[in-house]
């Protein structure tokens, strides 16, 4: 097949930009204390692992053109291994590394960083139970301008395992992972080109990989993957990779991408033989879905602002108009003057430290960013901020510094705003509507650690955290009716909340009623493995078609929160949620098979479980340990457990309130920094005045409410 016709994304300058690097590996070998070696028929070494042996950190290895029978590995070493000239493709089609099919060609041993560099080799050969080519080890090591090829794996890996650092300007191409049952291998057989590969794979070239199970071109790589063509891999070009999969070509793969929860933005699926998109529940968004054989969409969540053949499925902003590519039959996509699919994207929803089109240039080049991977009439933006490097001549910003004055808001996300790029800002919080009109808009445009404001309303919008550090809260997440009123629905087409995973703890969510959402997982929030807290929240009358109907994958705190009557299929209230669940109410959620209220949770204390249905075990399926929860029908072990009525107030009318007679007050046991319950009550208080104390003595109530009898009204409470 002939090679896609765009140009790498460094292409636009294609020779000053290998002439810099040159010239950066030569100062390199000055700058850091270390020397340079070489190897070859004239060097210093005859092999490269002899001279890797006797190396030290900081040295540089540069290996003459030549046939290289060996297999290597680089000993943990912080050095620079690269050929003459990383950046003459004929130099590094011929300085050849061979491991002669006796293991991989290349092994780290996982302890190296992100200035060990591999750089300018044919690396070919290889067979080995993971990463045929290269066995990173979960090294960090860099991977660039190499031609990774013909390298065989019995289980994951054909060209890359494990290698977790920055991959990018290769060509890993006609690589195999192959399936072999039995012992002793029970081998998959997955990641064709790469498997396990955690970091940033950049840029690259990945065809014609196969496997015998999954992922022809990438499987389970969970970082970035981004501005790579992927073309004529068998299976999936891309399977089961839940990190960001952006601006990428993928085309004339056996299927586009499969099984990937992550957020997928803004790239190009067309022409592959089976569907385009297959049972992925993350975040779609910006695409162009077009070609593809049997399926553009299948079994997976709605696609937000794409262009897709053929679509009558709903969502926002998705048209299904020729998106007009210059020349598809011959690999051409970009898009033609007139295309539908010029800014008609969202720009409030990209994502990532460096975002440029697939062939370098700038997005965000008209009134938005245009759906797919080209971003047409754009101009090359070298630091990937959203501001082209003319613009940013023009302002004295620095064009390869994505935020030139440190303040953590990219140069062109700061001219959206309305600041200065080159005069750095503290965060002074953002008002919703009053500032910005919409919840995305202000996420996209906010300082780290800044507190976005928002509002009573309806706000019908999909919301993603970007994997920011912020907080995101409702005018008084304590009061019951602001909580009430500020409402974000789902509209039934979308989960209401989405999370990248990469947020920490110190992302909040508080305050909102997040209904109607729907999705294939985490119909209230998806969280990909997110650590944010979500706290006084009420999260409703929500759906997933697979787990979590109210929360999926949240494994930050979870506290204080309503949770009720979600459906799923398992994991109603809550699913595959690693956190800390405490102190919240899970009541009357409906699974179609196991956990009505929890499944797969792991932390679970002060917590109420009631009223919640499923085909078999409707309070919870495999979640432990459980401490000092009211279960209904609890048989099970744990400490402080009980199984008696909580006796709330008025469940199905919304009060959760615990009555005076509840045997939730005082029943919990003591939990650090956790002073106030759902509506600003203080924890704990002491509501029993029974002979014996309860709980662990603390006066800590189970559940979302501590009861205290001068706030509570029964009659004031008609709905939380």
């Amino acid at each position: 097949m002939k090679r896609i016709s765009f140009k790498p994304f460094y292409s636009f300058n294609f020779k000053l930009q290998f002439l810099l690097c040159f010239f950066t590996f030569q100062l390199l070998s000055y700058l850091l204390i270390g020397a340079v070696i070489t190897v070859g028929p004239s060097g210093d070494y005859q092999k490269i692992q002899d001279a890797i042996d006797n190396s030290y950190n900081g040295d540089e290895i540069i290996v003459s053109e030549g046939t290289y029978m060996e297999n290597i590995n680089f000993l943990g070493r912080k050095i620079i291994l690269r050929s003459t000239n990383p950046i003459d493709e004929n130099v590094v089609k011929n300085t050849i590394i061979d491991g002669n099919r006796a293991g991989s060609v290349i092994s780290f041993v996982g302890s190296e960083t992100s200035d060990c560099i591999l750089s300018g080799f044919t690396v070919i050969n290889g067979f080995s139970n993971r990463g045929g080519g290269i066995d990173g080890e979960d090294t960090k090591a860099t991977v660039k301008y190499n031609i990774i090829t013909k390298n065989q794996a019995k289980g994951i890996g054909g060209g890359l395992s494990n290698c977790n650092g920055v991959i990018e300007d290769n060509s890993i191409i006609e690589n195999e992972a192959y399936w072999i049952e039995g012992p002793p291998y029970h081998s998959v057989g997955s990641g064709g080109g790469l498997g396990y590969c955690d970091g940033i794979i950049r840029n690259n070239f990945i065809s014609n990989n196969s496997v015998g199970n999954s992922g022809g071109g990438l499987y389970s790589c969970n970082g970035t993957i981004q501005n790579n063509i992927i073309t004529d891999n068998t299976d999936s070009a891309v399977s089961w990779c839940n990190g960001i999969i952006q601006n990428n070509v993928i085309v004339n793969n056996t299927t586009g991408i499969s099984g990937c929860d992550g957020t997928i933005q803004n790239n190009i699926i067309y022409g592959n033989i089976e569907r385009g998109l297959s049972f992925c529940r993350g975040f779609i968004v910006n695409c162009i879905i077009w070609g593809n054989t049997q399926n553009q969409v299948y079994q997976s969540t709605v696609p937000m602002y794409s262009c897709i053949q053929g679509w009558s499925g709903g969502g926002i902003g998705n048209i299904a108009y020729d998106p007009k590519f210059v020349d598809p039959a011959n690999s051409d996509f970009h898009l033609q003057l007139g295309s539908p699919c010029i800014d008609s994207g969202n720009k409030y929803y990209l994502i990532g430290k460096f975002v440029v089109d697939i062939d370098g240039e700038g997005r965000i080049a008209g009134s938005s960013v245009d759906m797919g991977c080209d971003e047409y009439n754009s101009n090359p933006d070298s630091d990937g901020d959203f501001l082209v490097d003319t613009q940013e001549a023009i302002i004295s910003s620095n064009s390869n510094d994505p935020d030139t004055d440190n303040d953590g808001l990219r140069d062109g996300a700061e001219i959206l705003r309305g600041t200065n790029p080159i005069i750095a800002d503290l965060p002074s919080g953002i008002s919703v509507p009053t500032q910005f009109s919409s919840i995305q808009k202000a996420i996209f445009l906010s300082f780290p650690g800044e507190k976005i404001t928002v509002e009573q309303d309806v706000y019908k919008e999909a919301i993603h955290f970007l994997g920011k550090k912020l907080i995101l809260q409702s005018i008084n997440h304590y009061n019951k009716g602001v909580v009430n009123n500020t409402i974000i629905d789902g509209e039934g087409i979308h989960s209401v909340l989405f999370f990248s995973g990469q947020e920490d703890e110190t992302s909040i969510v508080r305050g909102f009623t997040l209904q109607n959402g729907y999705g294939i997982n985490g119909g209230g929030i998806s969280g990909n493995g997110t650590l944010a807290t979500i706290e006084n929240n009420k999260i409703i009358n929500n759906i997933a078609y697979s787990d979590g109907g109210g929360l999926n994958q949240c494994d930050g705190l979870i506290q204080n929160n309503i949770i009720y009557n979600n459906k799923a299929s398992f994991g109603a209230g809550i699913s595959y949620s690693d956190g800390t669940i405490q102190n919240t109410t899970i009541y009357g959620n409906v699974a179609s098979g196991h956990g009505g209220g929890i499944a797969y949770c792991y932390g679970v204390r002060n917590c109420i479980l009631w009223g919640n249905l499923a085909e078999s075990d409707p309070q919870l399926y495999s979640s432990y340990p459980m401490y000092a929860c009211c279960i209904q029908g609890w048989t099970g072990t744990g400490s402080l457990n009980i199984n008696y009525n909580p006796q709330l107030f008025d469940p199905s009318n919304g009060n959760f309130h615990l009555k005076p007679t509840s045997p939730c007050i005082d029943a919990g046991e003591f939990i650090s920094g956790l002073t106030k319950d759902f509506e600003g009550d203080n924890r704990p208080f002491n509501g029993y005045s029974g002979p014996e104390p309860r709980g662990d003595g603390s006066d800590f109530d189970i559940g979302a409410d501590e009861y205290v009898p001068s706030t509570t009204n029964v009659t004031s409470w008609i709905y939380w």
